[in-house]
């Protein structure tokens, strides 16, 4: 999470692409090529009348020419022949057909070319069936979407089913998969959302497979997720398993460090990437600076957008030590390197476990980073960081952090026990109170807007109190 507190600087991250310089020739290289020559119709002077004789030639320019698309319709006529012979000696006539090519699709006016390009243009170029349909019919055909449909569904089964099982199978066996999902509103449903998975092989992986998966639920219900896990646990030793009912982020992450046996901990939430060294790198820093804590930073890359709204750049890397009272004083630094989501998030850090021994994350909070995260800090020694981007967050429109409103993002419970630990402490809370101000305002703007007034008036008046101590 992101917090903006008073005099907070605006960051910008700007990076340049390399110009990608292509010769001409290789550009047209395949592209089939067709000369064009260029002569006099009267090939006499037009001076003296004579006739001109030809001295040579040369290629002046190349142009690419566009030669729109067209329909054909090919009448497929069978031709039949008759054995006389045979049919003199047998009591029946002997015929015998032309083969003909088999169709795509029985009983339809689809050829093999015509099926390929509308899924083609439905499935790689993103045109939806409405505006193939349109496009179709100023060709010249009247093709209706609910045909463009049925082909796309019978292909599937005809064709692509069994391929796709193939793929299945080769993709289990690889030893990194990565797997994301998208919910959409499907009618005739038994649920209201409905979930598109993809799944990918490793980029490393000679063959690279994606597949997308159908599901109407997430998680906690019967999809294939507890059957994959399984397989990965009988395949390596080191894996271990735990089925349970789907009980938020604060549940989950109890009930790994109850399982948990190892000397560290590490967390990843399931939409992001982890570069492939990030384990490696924590553990190194952690060593190398005989340190409790190692942390690293991350980039933020915007799905619906496909872009990077946070880009660490290579040049800006950087290792420092700090106690938690140091660490305390980066909190809230937004400018240059977002160091108050890295403070917030429990992941792109690598623990040591035995800092969890009484750590427990709330089960019914909305967002609960930040309300356990700072308490780790307290009870390290060290903590170490490197400014490199060994993580990827990745955003998308449905996630608790995009869904959930501000004041469950940045809740004023966290402050408020932090306030009274860290005072307690002896550490200096300034910014600790205007980052208080600062949500106390989301909370009244918030609390208005959804009719708590109740809320609302109780943020009122911790604000007027501070004002009336002169505390902002």
């Amino acid at each position: 999470m992101m917090e903006n507190v008073p005099d907070a600087a605006v960051q910008t991250i700007t990076y340049k692409r390399k110009a990608h310089k292509r010769k001409r020739a290789d550009l047209l290289e395949s592209i089939p090529a067709e000369k064009v020559h260029h002569e006099l119709g009267d090939k006499h002077c037009p001076d003296c009348h004579h006739e001109l004789t030809e001295i040579g030639k040369q290629p002046v320019r190349q142009e690419v020419i566009f030669i729109p698309a067209q329909l054909k319709k090919l009448e497929h006529i069978q031709h039949a022949y008759k054995c006389e012979y045979c049919s003199q000696r047998d009591l029946t006539d002997k015929i015998i057909k032309a083969k003909l090519p088999k169709t795509p699709l029985k009983h339809g006016l689809g050829s093999a070319s015509l099926i390929a390009h509308t899924l083609y243009q439905k499935y790689e170029m993103k045109v939806p069936d409405y505006r193939q349909e349109n496009d179709w019919r100023k060709l010249g055909l009247d093709l209706s979407r609910q045909m463009l449909n049925y082909w796309g569904l019978k292909s599937s089964d005809y064709y692509f089913k069994h391929m796709y099982k193939l793929l299945k199978q080769k993709l289990l066996k690889r030893p990194i998969l990565h797997a994301d999902e998208t919910y959409y509103t499907v009618l005739e449903s038994e649920t209201i959302k409905t979930y598109y998975w993809v799944f990918l092989s490793g980029k490393h992986d000679q063959y690279g497979i994606t597949l997308y998966h159908h599901d109407p639920h997430r998680s906690g219900q019967t999809d294939s997720t507890p059957e994959l896990c399984e397989k990965y646990r009988e395949k390596y030793a080191n894996i271990r398993i735990l089925h349970k009912k789907n009980g938020g982020v604060g549940s989950s992450r109890n009930a790994g460090l109850e399982m948990a046996t190892g000397e560290y901990v590490l967390f990843v939430d399931h939409d992001d990437l982890l570069s492939e060294t990030h384990i490696e790198e924590l553990y190194k820093l952690l060593k190398k600076n005989d340190a409790d804590i190692a942390v690293g930073n991350f980039n933020h890359f915007i799905e619906e957008k496909r872009a990077y709204g946070i880009w660490l750049k290579e040049d800006d890397y950087f290792e420092k030590t700090y106690t938690p009272e140091e660490w305390f004083t980066v909190e809230y630094e937004t400018v240059p390197y977002n160091m108050s989501i890295i403070f917030a998030v429990p992941w792109a850090k690598l623990y040591k476990k035995s800092l969890f021994e009484n750590i427990v994350y709330p089960i019914n909070a909305r967002v609960e980073d930040d309300l356990t995260t700072w308490k780790i800090y307290l009870l390290a020694d060290k903590i170490a960081y490197m400014n490199k981007a060994i993580y990827t967050h990745r955003i998308f429109e449905n996630s608790v952090s995009a869904q959930a409103n501000k004041t469950a993002v940045f809740p004023l419970e966290a402050v408020e026990e932090r306030i009274s630990l860290l005072s307690q402490l002896g550490f200096d809370i300034t910014t600790e109170i205007e980052a208080y101000c600062y949500r106390l305002n989301i909370c009244i703007d918030t609390a208005l807007k959804d009719g708590d007034y109740l809320k609302y008036r109780n943020a009122k008046q911790k604000l007027a109190i501070l004002k009336k101590y002169k505390k902002i």
